[in-house]
């Protein structure tokens, strides 16, 4: 899965602003996907 397509993915929510996505390397698989977002003006987080 490349990191443009994780970012996609999470742009397709409708309460993300932005998001960035790496990959971060890892032992077991090779490289393992990390993404950060931000949220849109206005929208809250949901903790649940």
């Amino acid at each position: 899965m490349s990191p443009q397509s994780i970012e996609a993915a999470l742009l397709a929510h409708p309460q993300v602003g932005s998001a960035a996505a790496v990959g971060m390397p890892g032992s077991y698989a090779g490289a393992l996907p990390v993404a950060c977002i931000t949220l849109r003006a206005g929208a809250e987080p949901d903790v649940d």
